[in-house]
């Protein structure tokens, strides 16, 4: 898998219907239909991508 940043992984996110919070302690959390994931960097939110089928 290629280096994946901030950005581009929170747009690849929006457009497969979640959405993305920047947490002031660092970390992300993802959200859609009522349910939460907790990535505590950008390499846990590009695993979870790549998880959901997003790495393309």
């Amino acid at each position: 898998m290629t280096a994946v940043t901030t950005p581009d992984a929170k747009a690849k996110l929006a457009i497969m219907g979640h959405a993305v919070f920047d947490l002031a302690e660092g970390g992300f959390i993802v959200t859609r239909w009522g349910m939460a994931r907790h990535c505590a960097d950008v390499g846990q939110l590009a695993a979870f991508l790549e998880q959901i089928g997003g790495h393309q």
